[in-house]
């Protein structure tokens, strides 16, 4: 084993390092990832954000779609078990403790 009273991690989500206290488990330092993507020019940046809204309105344009295309499928579904319900109004469900 080792003497140190510290340990040096790297965190798995944000890339952070976090320095450890070995004996008591608390943070001693917590220094974040530098930042990469300060180094662009606007016109690259205003690229950027015209494709995110781009590919943001197109995910919007398909989950507008399938909400509208599941109101349909449920209203479907609706009037198919109004209709068997009709069907089936001379019948009596059969409730378990009939069963007995």
């Amino acid at each position: 084993m080792t003497d140190t009273v510290s340990i040096e991690v790297v965190c798995p989500c944000c890339e952070a390092r976090i320095l450890v206290d070995r004996a008591t488990g608390s943070i001693i330092r917590h220094d974040p990832k530098p930042d990469a993507k300060g180094s662009g020019s606007i016109a690259d940046i205003l690229q950027g954000l015209a494709s995110k809204k781009a590919s943001s309105e197109q995910l919007f344009k398909r989950e507008m779609d399938s909400v509208k295309d599941r109101d349909r499928l449920l209203e479907e579904k609706l009037q198919e078990a109004v209709k068997r319900a009709k069907d089936m109004k001379d019948e009596k469900p059969i409730r378990p403790i009939d069963l007995e």
